[in-house]
């Protein structure tokens, strides 16, 4: 495809997902979207591709309207990431990201990641947007839960997008690195999302 091509598809991609958030994710609306529900962004240091996404998801009209949730994942997340017997599957990157989601829930996750780290725990990535079950945190909870006013904000059907913008990590860099840690989990979870491009 050209680039316009691409461009018009992606427009297009946006402007349904504006709509189908808008309408707190309805399920009676595109039906056929409950797959697929993630997006990536990579090698995008002009920010242009990022930019695009902004303009035509009207993104500042989603977060005026509280439909953005987002998280950054950098280095300050490197005893989350790390899997042991204190952190049995990286349980607490997990709760960050299902109390994150919780947030995010009928609207748009976006996932600014600078560290790379984050790729050798795909199954949990794949999760968020594959959305075949319930999403549930991981006893013990963390206090990230804390603030969440709601009965049970340990497990629910998150419905939403995931938007995941990577930054100072090339794609084939991430790549390598997620094959080498979970070459497994990284392709099922790349079955969910979508790595936007021109």
């Amino acid at each position: 495809m050209e680039e316009t091509d691409w461009k018009e598809f992606w427009k297009e991609d946006f402007s349904e997902m504006y709509d189908h958030i808008i309408h707190d994710c309805a399920s009676d609306m595109y039906q056929w979207r409950q797959y697929r529900k993630g997006r990536i962004i990579a090698n995008d240091e002009s920010n242009e591709m990022l930019d695009f996404v902004k303009e035509h998801l009207r993104y500042d009209e989603l977060k005026k309207a509280g439909k953005i949730c987002e998280l950054t994942i950098d280095e300050s997340w490197n005893s989350f990431i790390k899997k042991g017997c204190n952190n049995g599957n990286a349980r607490k990157c997990r709760n960050k990201l299902v109390a994150a989601a919780y947030k995010a829930n009928h609207g748009l996750l976006v996932i600014d990641v600078s560290n790379i780290r984050i790729f050798s725990l795909c199954w949990h990535l794949k999760q968020l947007a594959k959305q075949e079950e319930p999403l549930e945190a991981w006893y013990p909870y963390d206090n990230d839960f804390d603030s969440l006013d709601i009965e049970d904000p340990y497990k629910f059907m998150f419905d939403g997008y995931v938007l995941i913008v990577i930054k100072g990590i090339e794609w084939n860099s991430v790549i390598d690195y997620a094959c080498e840690h979970q070459e497994t989990q990284f392709q099922a979870m790349m079955d969910f999302y979508r790595r936007i491009r021109f």
